[in-house]
């Protein structure tokens, strides 16, 4: 068996019938087996699996197991020479498996690669590759008195691997990868092991990517190869993903930050949670009484138009515009994309997909000679 594809399901049953047909649409030349591990689905994903793909292999787990437990079952039956984790919510375009795997045979020492990501399907927005771990940068770059500081070491060393994402043509040696499809080899996976299952979900490949760099693998972003990642749906459905996710980054640090860098983080939790209650009490404090019997009540809030462009001035030399959107402050999960003047239109897709609520957007010039200048600060727009 050539391949062996996983892909891991949590209440996403038409996701995962559009990211199944696109595996067979685009079909693998070689020998290949599909695995679906579905967690206690309870939006009739076991049955549709059934009536339309009767020739995949289902593995129904009575609870939610989460994502390390649902791979490592599969990983224990599949017979590939190289195994692919596709997200349910992906949609493999042209020849990406083909591609990967001619990658994976010129270049024994890539321990996983993974393809270009767009966020949707008309392709004007990539998202990055990688997976970003926690780190001291980002963490000081809590701190006023060194912000501005922090902010440069997270340019330089976060930021621009990122830009290159967005820009390369060639396959690009990176320092993590995502899991949203990660073609991996199987050597790899019996030198370093499987996933490690304290991870319910998040930071289980940020943790397999570091595995793999301290046993000497590489890995690899490889643009000629393509796929749609629609992003996040699983996620949506899932309950208490704040505190998922935080358990998850407190296990990533207890297992590869030193003492100090422990004690730090530590303290910073400490912090936010204590600062975290007081605004809420705040909040709470400032809320408006209910309106009595001789009071009107407040006019209801009319929704906001959805924006569906940004505009920026121009800058000076600059001959193209690195564009970053984010619900993150600290743009470590976003979307990018190379703008030639000074707007960028969100596409129908984005506009239907991405939920309400507010995001930031950042730019960043790019010269004549290919340098990348400062990103300015990131603004907000609603949808």
């Amino acid at each position: 068996m050539d391949l062996s594809v996983i892909i891991v399901n949590y209440n996403t049953k038409d996701y995962l019938a559009d990211c199944l047909a696109s595996v067979y649409d685009h079909s693998f030349s070689g020998t290949y087996e599909i695995v679906v591990v579905d967690n206690a689905s309870s939006d009739g994903t076991r049955q549709m699996v059934k009536d339309n793909f009767p020739g995949i292999t289902l593995l129904f787990n009575e609870k939610n197991a989460g994502f390390s437990v649902a791979v490592n079952q599969a990983l224990r039956i599949v017979q590939g020479k190289y195994i692919l984790l596709l997200n349910p919510d992906t949609l493999i375009l042209s020849s990406a498996l083909d591609t990967l795997a001619k990658f994976m045979e010129g270049q024994t020492n890539a321990g996983a690669v993974s393809p270009r990501q767009w966020l949707d399907p008309e392709k004007t927005l990539q998202t990055t590759v990688t997976a970003k771990p926690p780190n001291l940068a980002i963490l000081i770059s809590k701190i006023p008195l060194i912000r501005k500081f922090a902010f440069k070491v997270l340019h330089r060393h976060i930021w621009k691997e990122d830009f290159e994402i967005w820009t390369t043509r060639e396959p690009l040696e990176v320092k993590t990868l995502n899991g949203a499809c990660l073609f991996v080899r199987r050597e790899m996976i019996e030198d370093v092991g499987p996933l490690d299952e304290d991870f319910f979900l998040f930071f289980e490949d940020v943790d397999w990517s570091q595995r793999m760099k301290h046993k000497g693998w590489n890995m690899y972003c490889v643009p000629a190869a393509e796929i749609v990642h629609l992003g996040m749906r699983s996620v949506q459905r899932a309950q208490n993903i704040q505190k998922i996710s935080e358990t998850s980054r407190d296990h990533y640090i207890k297992k590869h930050f030193g003492f100090g860098g422990r004690f730090l983080w530590g303290l910073y939790s400490f912090y936010k949670k204590l600062f975290s209650a007081r605004l809420r009490r705040h909040k709470k404090g400032m809320e408006p009484s209910p309106p009595g019997p001789h009071k009107e009540p407040p006019s209801p809030r009319i929704a906001e138009e959805k924006i569906v462009s940004i505009q920026w001035d121009s800058i000076e030399g600059a001959s193209s515009y690195v564009v970053e959107i984010s619900q993150d402050p600290l743009f470590l999960y976003k979307g990018g994309t190379i703008a030639q003047k000074n707007s960028f239109s969100l596409s129908h897709s984005l506009r239907e997909l991405w939920s309400s609520g507010s995001y930031f957007w950042r730019i960043a010039p790019v010269y004549g000679d290919g340098t990348l200048g400062e990103y300015c600060h990131p603004k907000i727009f609603h949808l």
